[in-house]
């Protein structure tokens, strides 16, 4: 009981002394002419070495906003965007436990004639009822996977069974440029697709069946919308992997893409005798592919060749599918 006291004071002081170093900055965004406030302005503070995102927050009906537990003596920017207005940056490096109010910050509206000689980017952006994560904001290890990619950002979960979630609510949908890839189950591309590849996160309701906003947005799922790099939409990538051990085990597996304008074509397979399956029999048999193993058809409820006494299995799955998007005159 004593130790436990102990301890519990020990983080009590610890965690005071990590917020006293952290940093606060807050303000008010509004119309450089009417002087009226900016509601739901993207305040977004990144790093200046990388440009990865550190916080982010929404501005206030009132147009107030505060970013809280920031980076202390270390080079960061500051940038505030709102749709149809130019964005507003500045950078700061500051002292520890500084609280940095920088009063009103007047937004100027962007000419329609304007010319744009350097975009600067912007880690998040909210466009009507969509949040838009700018991929690059966040950092992941190289050949790292979509799943990895979507952990980072603000609000997003994914369970050890890769169920998605945004800010508590479930994700109904995984779209690659607004079309489903393999189905309805996300974990296929999440866990194949590389997050090299992204180019932004789009992050909305799912008011398919909602069209009139009947339902309570406490009670509406999301769906998030991957968008792929320009050179990526019209291009074939995939990888490959293989490995082998003792005892004569081996794992091979691989998946190809093929992505045009109205076409979209992706292949996923694998092979090795771990007992590993690599998908579901749902995600396999749902999108028309094949799985053959020498297991108990009235066990697993595949498509079965020889005997198995309950040892290590052969196992060869994979899935096909293709998606062609008409364009209407």
């Amino acid at each position: 009981m004593k130790t436990s006291f102990i301890s519990l004071i020990l983080i009590c002081l610890f965690s005071s002394a990590y917020a006293q170093n952290r940093a606060i900055i807050k303000g008010k965004v509004i119309d450089s002419v009417s002087k009226q406030p900016l509601e739901l302005s993207t305040v977004a503070m990144v790093d200046v070495a990388d440009s990865s995102l550190i916080a982010y927050t929404l501005s206030k009906k009132n147009g107030t906003f505060e970013l809280l537990r920031l980076p202390a003596e270390k080079p960061v920017k500051l940038v505030i965007s709102f749709a149809g207005y130019k964005s507003y940056i500045r950078r700061f490096n500051f002292k520890m436990a500084e609280v940095v109010d920088i009063g009103e910050i007047s937004l100027n509206s962007k000419m329609l004639n304007e010319v744009v000689v350097r975009a600067e980017r912007t880690p998040v952006k909210i466009k009507k009822d969509t949040i838009e994560f700018d991929a690059a904001a966040f950092k992941t290890r190289p050949n790292a996977a979509l799943e990895e990619l979507l952990k980072k950002l603000p609000g997003v979960q994914i369970d050890g069974d890769g169920t998605i979630t945004v800010n508590g609510k479930d994700v109904s949908k995984l779209l690659i440029d607004g079309k489903q890839f393999f189905g309805n189950d996300p974990k296929i591309a999440t866990k194949n697709l590389d997050a090299e590849i992204v180019a932004q996160i789009q992050v909305y309701d799912d008011r398919e069946n909602d069209p009139d906003h009947l339902i309570s947005e406490t009670k509406v799922p999301k769906i998030i919308n991957i968008k792929l790099k320009k050179a990526i939409k019209r291009s074939i990538f995939g990888k490959v992997f293989a490995g082998a051990g003792s005892r004569n085990r081996y794992e091979t597996g691989g998946l190809f893409n093929m992505f045009r304008d109205t076409l979209q074509l992706s292949l996923i397979g694998l092979s090795n005798n771990l007992n590993h399956t690599g998908f579901s029999n749902q995600e396999i048999y749902s999108e028309g592919g094949f799985d053959r193993s020498g297991g108990n058809t009235l066990f697993n409820g595949r498509q079965n060749f020889g005997r198995s006494w309950g040892g290590i299995e052969k196992i060869t799955s994979g899935a096909l599918t293709s998606t062609r998007i008409t364009v209407k005159s």
